[in-house]
This record gives C-alpha cells, sequence and structure tokens, in this order.
C-alpha cells in the first residue's frame, strides 16, 4: 500500500513540477536562440549601413571631378564599388557594374543614378523621409552641379 502511495505521490507532485521545469528550459532556450538571431541581423543591418555611408561619402566626393588614376578620390571609388557589391541591394549593384562598365569605355561616367539609389535605400533603413529632389554636389572650384 505504501508503495502505491509514493507512486501517486510521485504523479500528483514531482511530475507537474518536472513538466513545468522542462517547458520552462524549452521557452528559456527557444528566447536566447530568438534574441541572438535578432542580434546578429541586427548587428549585420548596422555593417551593411555603416559600409554603404562610406561608400556613398567616397562616391559623392569623387562625382563630378576630373578622373585621375593617382588621386584619392579614384582609389576611394575603387573602394566603394568593392563595398557596394559585397553590401548593396541588387538594384545597386547593377547600377555600380553599369557605372563601371561605361567608365572602362568611356573614361567616365555619371554615378547620380546609383547615388540616388544608395541615399533612397539608407535613408529608409535609417527611418528618415524619402527625398524626391536630384542630388547636387557643391564643389569649392566652382558653382554647385547639378546632374545632366
Amino acid at each position: 500500500m505504501k508503495e502505491k502511495s509514493c507512486k501517486v505521490y510521485f504523479w500528483e507532485r514531482i511530475f507537474p513540477l518536472l513538466v513545468t521545469a522542462i517547458i520552462t528550459l524549452i521557452i528559456y532556450f527557444f528566447g536566447n536562440y530568438l534574441a541572438a538571431k535578432r542580434e546578429r541581423a541586427n548587428k549585420q543591418r548596422d555593417l551593411r549601413i555603416e559600409y554603404l555611408i562610406s561608400a556613398y561619402n567616397k562616391l559623392a566626393n569623387a562625382s563630378w571631378r576630373e578622373p585621375k588614376p593617382e588621386s584619392q578620390y579614384f582609389a576611394d571609388m575603387e573602394t566603394a564599388m568593392a563595398d557596394i557589391q559585397l553590401f548593396g541591394t541588387d538594384s545597386q549593384i547593377t547600377k555600380a557594374n553599369k557605372f563601371m562598365g561605361d567608365f572602362q569605355k568611356k573614361g567616365s561616367a555619371s554615378m547620380d543614378k546609383l547615388l540616388r539609389d544608395l541615399r533612397d535605400d539608407l535613408r529608409r533603413e535609417m527611418d528618415l523621409s524619402r527625398i524626391d529632389e536630384s542630388v547636387q554636389w557643391f564643389r569649392p572650384e566652382g558653382a554647385p552641379t547639378l546632374p545632366q
């Protein structure tokens, strides 16, 4: 009789505690998994934004300047194009490839469409309002330059 009451005690008292503990552990590990996944996604997003802002700034700084292979602007363009091909959207990569192809054929090319795409994407990523105006470039040697 005592043996039977021990089994009943186990099932009535201990088993629900075990089930609760197991469910708690499952929820804990699942919550940690989701938090780690979210943190990794946020870090990737931040890294992508950081590199694309840098690429945007390098290209904007080189835009509408004389293309000279020995200039820092030229070296920055190379780095920016590599970053766009690594972190950019499909549209940005397509525009970067078009720019590089045109530049290789003609010795110069407009990157305004690429810069506008980068600007729009970065503003969207940072929850900033959309700007419909064209990008303007200010060069100290002269008046602001409008895209053609």
